[in-house]
């Protein structure tokens, strides 16, 4: 199975920035009534189901829930149902990363060989900054799917030869992320699901959120199951993907991560900041999250994919009016991907 792969990047890099006068990004973020944007949604997604779109929906502003709703041809989703989110994962092991940052058992300056040891001459260089901002030069190579043992699956990825020079160039790389997830364990000396449980999903509230393979009543119908060897928990769904979550969970992360309740408010801003500044259209890099402009609007933006099971997942902030709009769904990749960019668009031309 291939999980969030190219996706993430793309849609990332798709989010192109534009130059505009701060007064002017000023003007273009302006509140909109809840109940004109809602309506011009609704619609939205009214008619993008009626072309075969099944998904849940979340927009909320602050406090305010703009619109939260399932749509499908057969009304059979409703908010209630889990998505696994693939590389919308992401975001979630860097918090867990900066947890351990504010406890005091790392640095994002760390060489990753003070956690795992026997690390091959070329990528002793890289460091945990490297691997969070997808700059460590592993490639996307998914290489720990299937292995059940840490080590070997440490082993494996790092037997990879580097695209490039660690710090040189940003390539995304889901085989960075699991080092993180390895990191995580050995660092708290937790497994990394217990840790994440205890130190982001429980201060966030997101009480219908978990791990590959999860309970199957809760979450909406997949495309297909996995290859028998690869459905049961293994390093392949650590650290890079391998959860389940809903739409409010989502959008409780967000709040409690930009709130200050995951990690200290200067950690958080590390995590929603630039961390790897990029020119011309490409997004900026934060610890976890993409960084870029859309009509003159700053956002912060991930998105996911489980492309094997085909669910697919975006997360847009809008820091300057607070908005924040959270999409799952399990359609075919294309549909979706368009049904979202549509949500986005609205979003952004509101008054």
């Amino acid at each position: 199975m291939r999980r969030l792969s190219l996706i993430t990047l793309a849609c990332a890099l798709a989010v192109t920035a534009c130059s505009a006068p701060a007064a002017d990004v000023a003007s273009r973020v302006e509140p909109a009534p809840a109940t004109d944007l809602r309506t011009r949604l609704d619609a939205h997604f009214q008619a993008a189901a009626r072309s075969g779109f099944s998904g849940a929906v979340l927009v909320a502003r602050e406090g305010e829930t703009v619109l939260r709703a399932g749509y499908s041809p057969g009304g059979t989703i409703t908010p209630e149902n889990a998505f696994w989110i693939g590389s919308l994962v992401k975001p979630i092991t860097a918090s867990a990363i900066l947890k351990l940052v504010d406890e005091g058992r790392l640095s994002t300056n760390d060489s990753i060989g003070r956690f795992l040891g026997d690390v091959p001459a070329d990528k002793r260089e890289i460091t945990i900054h490297h691997l969070l901002t997808h700059s460590s030069g592993l490639p996307h190579a998914y290489a720990a799917e299937g292995i059940t043992d840490r080590g070997e699956a440490v082993r494996t990825i790092l037997a990879l030869p580097l695209k490039t020079r660690p710090g040189a160039e940003v390539s995304y790389s889901n085989d960075a992320f699991t080092l993180l997830a390895a990191i995580v364990e050995i660092a708290s000396g937790r497994p990394y699901e217990e840790f994440v449980e205890q130190s982001v999903l429980n201060p966030a509230g997101m009480a219908h959120s978990g791990f590959w393979p999860g309970p199957a009543s809760s979450i909406a119908p997949v495309g297909s199951m996995p290859r028998p060897e690869i459905a049961r928990p293994n390093w392949g769904y650590r650290g890079a993907t391998g959860m389940y979550s809903t739409v409010d969970d989502l959008l409780a992360f967000t709040r409690a991560l930009r709130g200050g309740r995951i990690v200290s408010p200067g950690s958080a801003a590390r995590a929603m900041g630039t961390q790897v500044d990029r020119s011309g259209d490409a997004s900026d890099i934060g610890y976890g999250w993409f960084l870029a402009e859309r009509s003159g609007v700053p956002l912060v933006t991930h998105s996911g994919a489980e492309t094997g099971l085909d669910h697919y997942g975006w997360v847009y902030v809008l820091p300057a009016s607070g908005l924040t709009l959270v999409l799952l769904s399990n359609s075919p990749e294309e549909l979706a991907g368009q049904v979202s960019r549509g949500a986005l668009r609205i979003i952004l031309s509101a008054p």
